[in-house]
């Protein structure tokens, strides 16, 4: 399948391959930034398998992704682009001068870490195809149990506000922006 993901998530940019085109949402929904791999590297000079490891160096915190301390973006693009892996990087961090190289000798297992937490699992098996899946009913009781059970409040509160819950959904395929 050619793949349109829509989201403001960066984090999906790991994705983007030859059928995977991530569109960032940009100031709610009214600018999308279309990536693939010719304007993913045209934009940061980097492929989607560097995202991962410039998401590692830099850190997020609104993920809770610590990084390597003192690593912005700019610093992880020009590391990724010298040494192309974080691997490569960490495998050659005593070449690295000043406080950057202290950072990242310090702080090798944070940026491993990292890597671990960023990278999105794509080989996940699914007994079902694409073609055999079907939008059915929300159990909600069920549903705001599991959320209880897990402390998620947030969604909690989200099923209680009126609007949100629905059992059967129309859609319509939108093909141009």
């Amino acid at each position: 399948f050619d793949v349109e993901i829509f989201s403001s998530d960066r984090d999906l940019l790991q994705l983007v391959d030859d059928k995977i085109t991530v569109n960032l949402l940009k100031k709610g929904m009214k600018e999308v930034a279309r990536f693939d791999p010719k304007s993913l590297f045209e934009t940061y000079e980097l492929t989607h398998e560097q995202m991962i490891d410039l998401k590692s160096l830099m850190g997020d915190p609104s993920d809770n992704i610590p990084g390597i301390p003192g690593v912005g973006e700019k610093t992880a693009i020009k590391l990724l682009k010298e040494y192309q892996t974080l691997e490569n990087i960490l495998a050659h961090k005593h070449e690295i001068k000043g406080k950057l190289g202290e950072n990242i000798v310090e702080h090798e297992n944070l940026a491993l870490m990292s890597k671990d937490l960023v990278t999105i699992d794509c080989d996940a098996k699914l007994e079902e195809k694409a073609y055999q899946l079907e939008v059915k009913p929300t159990k909600t009781n069920e549903l705001m149990s599991f959320f209880q059970s897990y402390d998620l409040h947030v969604f909690v509160k989200k099923m209680e506000e009126p609007d949100t819950i629905k059992s059967d959904w129309a859609y319509e395929e939108i093909t141009d922006e």
